[in-house]
């Protein structure tokens, strides 16, 4: 059963003239150890990536350029929308949920930090 809920996390901003600098660190702002970065990027604008869900992994998805949309889908059966399209403001996804990311603008680069490696042997995934 699920306990913990998908929620929007705020990274620590440093604003600057030059240019401004968020970060994450250790467990001090994802709600978990991070064991896998990756990127998405070169999608073109109103594509979809398709549905995943993970019975253990945890997921922090954010956008580092352009904006995308992010249909959570719960076990209950409920299906919450996030529109990111801020650099410091990561969507936190507990295991256990569905997740569709659809892409809202051209040259969208997002990030994806997991909680577990991929092993394509685990039976992590549920599809």
């Amino acid at each position: 059963m699920e306990t913990e809920k998908p929620r929007l996390i705020s990274f620590p901003r440093i604003n600057d003239p030059r240019g401004n600098l968020s970060f994450i660190q250790d467990k001090d702002q994802a709600p978990f150890e991070i064991k896998r970065v990756e990127w998405i990027y070169d999608f073109p604008a109103d594509s979809n990536i398709l549905p995943r869900a993970y019975r253990y992994k945890h997921q922090l998805i954010f956008p580092l350029a352009g904006a995308v949309e992010v249909i959570v889908s719960g076990q209950d059966n409920t299906t919450t929308t996030f529109n990111l399209f801020k650099a410091y403001q990561g969507l936190y996804i507990p295991a256990g949920y569905t997740v569709t990311i659809h892409c809202r603008a051209t040259n969208s680069v997002i990030v994806i930090l997991s909680s577990t490696i991929d092993d394509p042997d685990s039976p992590d995934t549920l599809f």
